[in-house]
């Protein structure tokens, strides 16, 4: 998922999500769906992580190759070698794609999180509403 998709997609989370007086009854009967729908997303997003996990990985095999027998270099230390890989540019490339991924990753983890808890966040919401305005529950 690109940046620009990514920034949609939380727009309709956070309307989806948020409740209020009006809609919470609504939102407590949706919420099995947002969390069907979130879920999917995520095991597609999850795959996508997982893909470049292995990409990340081949390019950093590819590059300790490169590095270790076809550079003139000696090395004096595993640690100098791993720095090497570290700033080499695909290296890097990839990574930051990695990164990004896992970002989108943990945000929609922890949206199933709070898509979970919503109908008890609803039922506080209006057993609180129900206190403060005298009434009994």
């Amino acid at each position: 998922m690109d940046s620009e998709k990514f920034a949609k997609l939380k727009k309709i989370i956070d309307k989806e999500v948020s409740f209020n007086e009006q809609n919470a009854s609504e939102k407590v009967y949706l919420s099995s769906q947002y969390y069907q729908k979130y879920l999917d997303i995520y095991t597609n997003e999850c795959l996508e992580l997982e893909d470049l996990k292995l990409d990340m990985n081949k390019v950093y095999g590819e590059r300790l190759h490169h590095y270790k027998y076809n550079h003139s270099y000696e090395w004096d230390s595993q640690a100098q070698l791993t720095a090497k890989i570290h700033s080499d540019q695909k290296y890097i490339d990839v990574a930051q794609k990695f990164n990004r991924q896992k970002i989108i990753v943990d945000y929609l983890e922890k949206t199933l999180k709070n898509i979970s808890g919503m109908t008890y966040a609803i039922r506080e919401f209006r057993e609180l509403k129900l206190f403060f305005s005298g009434r009994n529950y």
